[in-house]
């Protein structure tokens, strides 16, 4: 039984499905930097859940087009490698559902197929805990890893102990589906800690994409004073991000 429901959307898939790269970046990655070390962010960089997510016209199995997907995946990766960009996000939101042993080997077969390129692989969850995968996200050959901290508080700190040193842990603490402001000096409160154990390894990141939430609450010019108070738009979210950094 899956946990949770996730509101993704789900490719149609065949047997003869043709897999192609056009040996272009795709969209959302940002090129408006011409200096190496870019970070791209791109939910279009999710091998498995692209496959779990297909819904079969015929008999095929999703995870038979896992071989032909894989070395496309290497391609448009190396393509973002040359065009100077060295992390990129890779969001498998199916990681907070229940997975049987097929789904959980394709993990494995797929990210060690990948650890071979560049650039390195921010591995991302969301809108749920990881419970029976914890241990498998943690082990996955990538350079990072990305907790939702706001569904998964209690996860943090065993993932903080289980990932390797050379891992970065990037935490999800500021909640990128309300628009509600967070309460900073509280969040402050258990980072500080974990900044502790982790140093430049650990990253700050809103829970998952600000796509849920309005741009901007400048551009509000209705809005009642004290409402307006409580309230945090996606410019505002990144605005708290960087206040917690420099904390």
């Amino acid at each position: 039984m899956v946990r949770h429901q996730l509101p993704l959307h789900r490719a149609r898939i065949r047997r003869e499905h043709r897999i192609c790269s056009q040996s272009r970046a795709p969209a959302g990655t940002d090129h408006r930097s011409e200096k190496p070390g870019r970070h791209a962010e791109t939910g279009d960089h999710r091998p498995i859940t692209y496959l779990w997510l297909g819904r079969a016209k015929d008999d095929t199995n999703p995870l038979d087009l896992l071989d032909r997907l894989l070395p496309v995946y290497a391609e448009l990766l190396e393509h973002l490698a040359d065009q100077g960009i060295d992390w990129v996000q890779v969001d498998e939101p199916i990681l907070v559902t229940e997975l049987d042993l097929a789904w959980r080997h394709a993990f494995n077969l797929a990210y060690h197929h990948l650890k071979t390129t560049a650039p390195k692989l921010l591995l991302t969850t969301y809108f749920g805990d990881l419970r029976e995968n914890l241990q498998l996200a943690c082990d996955l050959p990538v350079a990072g890893l990305h907790l939702d901290a706001i569904s998964a508080p209690q996860e943090v700190s065993r993932i903080a102990d289980w990932l390797a040193p050379h891992k970065v842990l990037s935490v999800g603490v500021v909640n990128g589906r309300n628009i509600w402001r967070t309460d900073l000096s509280k969040t402050l409160d258990w980072l500080e800690p974990l900044y502790e154990k982790l140093g430049e390894q650990l990253w700050l990141a809103p829970s998952c994409s600000l796509l849920h939430v309005p741009v901007d609450l400048e551009s509000e010019q209705q809005l009642d004073p004290e409402v307006k108070g409580w309230l945090a738009f996606a410019v505002q979210k990144l605005e708290e991000l960087t206040t917690l950094a420099r904390a």
